[in-house]
């Protein structure tokens, strides 16, 4: 039963961990879209 809950745990925050990864890529691809919008000459 400890061991389950510990999976369970454990599994929780291995995905919580790539959440955090993912939303940190997604920020930073925004920030490289928005610099590049910025050089764009069609703004």
């Amino acid at each position: 039963m400890f061991f389950s809950s510990f999976q369970i745990l454990f599994k929780l925050n291995l995905c919580l961990a790539f959440q955090l990864a993912y939303s940190y890529i997604q920020c930073t691809d925004a920030n490289c879209l928005a610099s590049s919008y910025d050089v764009d000459p069609g703004n």
